[in-house]
């Protein structure tokens, strides 16, 4: 079952910083690479969850594309300092930016 990731309002500054601190949780940062937008991440998910992402975001992907774990590709070359990531490699559609956010909530997820 697809979870509700909806936007919602905060009402508080502590609601705020726990919010921006929730998305930060295990998302590190992005960055496009040709067809592919790759997540770094700042802590390890394993097979079964991309595996379950996969199945759950396939809106967002390429006709016949994949979301695989990787290491730093070689063009991350120039980012030395954040090679110790893992990486979620996606072959995104470009189109379905909404399902990007809820991507990276479904990425954060404690399981």
């Amino acid at each position: 079952m697809k979870k509700d990731y909806r936007r919602h309002l905060l009402s508080s500054c502590i609601d705020a910083v726990a919010k921006i601190n929730r998305f930060y949780f295990r998302y590190h940062s992005i960055r496009y690479i040709g067809n592919q937008v790759v997540l770094r991440l700042a802590s390890a998910i394993d097979q079964d969850l991309v595996n379950e992402m996969k199945a759950s975001f396939s809106e967002m992907l390429t006709p016949g594309g994949n979301m695989v774990l990787s290491c730093p590709l070689p063009v991350e070359r120039d980012e030395p300092e954040i090679a110790h990531l893992q990486r979620l490699v996606v072959d995104f559609n470009r189109h379905n930016l909404g399902w990007l956010k809820q991507l990276i909530d479904a990425v954060n997820e404690d399981i």
